[in-house]
């Protein structure tokens, strides 16, 4: 009984990691080109800043 339980629950484990391995190379790959298109805004951005006329005494 334990043997066949076990056959079972190993299969629907190996089945649930297979597809959280998919969701996470996903989010992983997301995240990656979502930094890399921020780096890119902010250096861009920080070339164009200019300082405060007002705070300059």
């Amino acid at each position: 009984m334990w043997s066949l339980y076990s056959v079972h629950a190993e299969k629907v484990d190996k089945e649930r990691m297979e597809s959280w391995k998919g969701d996470m190379d996903g989010i992983l790959i997301f995240a990656g080109l979502f930094s890399a298109v921020v780096t890119a805004f902010i250096i861009e951005s920080y070339q164009n800043l200019q300082q405060d006329s007002g705070d300059v005494t």
